[in-house]
């Protein structure tokens, strides 16, 4: 059944609300998702893996949200405080301590969903750095275009995270990916990135453009599946496609830049199961201040772009 999440553990202050569980009774245990139908799925398949891994002979219901609901929540949410701005940067924007410093991510909002913190441009644009403390996949991720487009007229998003690489030689934890296409399955979709003439990023060796690809769930990533989309896609993740084409719906403009975090093609020990060990961290630390140096440039270009909105605000 969908109806709440909670808090596992909180080493950052974005992207750590996890399912909680409820015992029905001594054979039914409740499992509480984002609503979200990528999410819900992925949660059914990680449990009915379990189960069969330890050849228990248990039923696991699924009950899959609509496209919509976490649309619904998320226009519940004090995302609709967020007010006119327009640029609005998205992921993990608590490692950009030096594009904006001294904001205390902890204090904005803290029973709020999201957190954020606006500042105004040398050119007069409203430019918001904005968190999220749920994982937003999927489906999920499309509506935060959505309702961001809806409620606060922004004109561009660009989100910050991570992706696994497809390609070999692409080390993790020591390139950052950028791109302007995407598939999800069969639907492909490109787009007009803003990013994309910018000097810092082809002035880098650290920057590399390529084609992406998003899954519903990581555990779609499976061997047969990497010697299909290696042959095309570059990238992966669960929520670029859906940020990509709903921004194309709404008339949003669109760009990325994450992380590599893992590769799928070789093993090199770096994962996401180690990422919080100081050494990854370090190094993610030097990517980190390369994104700022882009931000700053497309700050500077965007402001070139007709007048928007300037509201200067932070959640409270």
């Amino acid at each position: 059944m969908i109806s709440s999440w909670e808090i596992e553990k909180q080493l950052t202050p974005f992207n750590f609300r996890r399912p909680t569980a409820t015992i029905i009774d001594d054979s039914t245990l409740e499992i509480h998702c984002f609503p979200c139908p990528a999410f819900v799925q992925h949660y059914s398949r990680v449990i009915s893996t379990y189960l069969q891994f330890e050849n228990r002979a248990t039923k696991v219901e699924t009950i899959i949200p609509t496209d919509s609901a976490s649309e619904d929540v998320l226009r519940q949410s004090n995302l609709t405080e967020l007010g006119a701005t327009d640029v609005v940067i998205f992921g993990e924007v608590h490692r950009l301590t030096q594009l904006v410093s001294g904001i205390t991510w902890g204090s904005q909002h803290p029973n709020g969903l999201f957190a954020w913190y606006t500042f105004e441009s040398e050119g007069g644009k409203s430019i918001t750095m904005l968190g999220c403390r749920e994982g937003l996949w999927g489906e999920a991720a499309g509506s935060l275009v959505r309702v961001l487009r809806k409620f606060s007229k922004t004109q561009c998003l660009i989100y910050v995270s991570k992706v696994g690489s497809l390609a070999e030689n692409v080390s993790a934890n020591e390139r950052i990916a950028t791109g302007d296409e995407s598939t999800l399955g069969d639907k492909a979709i490109a787009w007009d990135d803003p990013l994309r003439d910018l000097k810092s990023i082809a002035s880098s060796d650290l920057v590399l453009r390529g084609r992406h690809v998003s899954v519903p769930s990581p555990l779609c990533e499976t061997k047969e599946w990497l010697r299909h989309w290696q042959e095309t896609c570059a990238w992966v993740d669960c929520e670029t496609w859906h940020m990509a084409q709903a921004a194309k719906d709404v008339e949003v403009k669109f760009g990325y830049l994450h992380i590599v975090s893992d590769n799928l093609a070789e093993e090199d020990g770096e994962n996401l199961s180690n990422e919080d060990c100081d050494e990854i961290q370090s190094k993610r630390e030097l990517l980190f201040r390369k994104i700022e140096t882009i931000l700053r440039e497309f700050i500077a270009t965007w402001d070139t772009q007709p007048a928007g909105n300037t509201a200067i605000t932070q959640s409270t």
